[in-house]
């Protein structure tokens, strides 16, 4: 009996190691109004993001062995690109993100992304639905920065769309 508890204390402990308790994940948007452009910075476990890479597209990538395996990755970029949109004023078709670069320091995973937005743009809208489909408990936190201002939004599975006006924004600075 007491063997069975050591063992049972024991494979507790390194599934709590192996795993982590919450599955978060921070998307930093920067808008440049004087460039008209914008910096997407993606944050997120490691483990996960390779988890649901390997899961929806039915590979076995490992993203600890070559960390520059994102840029060359047509996977990586697909799954990102279907589940981090942009959106300005009311278009319906999102705009095109082009890779900058990515980094992994062994427990995140950083995917950096730049686009351009319209002269006249009042609203932006943001789907963000990185690793919901996979991790119910998941939670993207959205940082969004233009000229001096900042805003803080959450999105889940189910609420995964954040909404900046920024006629409003403006006229309030």
């Amino acid at each position: 009996m007491v063997l069975q508890n050591n063992l049972f204390v024991i494979t507790i402990y390194f599934l709590l190691r192996i795993s982590h308790p919450v599955h978060i994940a921070v998307s930093a948007i920067e808008i440049n109004q004087d460039s008209n452009q914008y910096v997407i910075s993606l944050k997120m476990f490691a483990s996960d993001f390779q988890e649901v890479i390997n899961k929806t597209y039915n590979i076995n990538l490992d993203i600890y062995k070559d960390i520059n395996v994102i840029s060359g990755n047509p996977y990586i970029m697909d799954y990102v690109n279907k589940n981090f949109k942009i959106y300005f004023n009311k278009s319906k078709r999102p705009r095109k993100n082009s890779f900058i670069n990515s980094y992994n320091d062994g427990e995140s995973l950083w995917i950096i992304m730049k686009g351009y937005f319209p002269k006249k743009t009042n609203y932006i809208r943001i789907y963000n639905n990185i690793l919901n489909d996979y991790f119910y408990d998941q939670t993207n936190l959205i940082i969004f920065s233009y000229n001096d201002y900042q805003e803080g939004f959450q999105t889940s599975s189910g609420n995964n769309i954040a909404v900046f006006n920024l006629k409003k924004i403006t006229n309030e600075n």
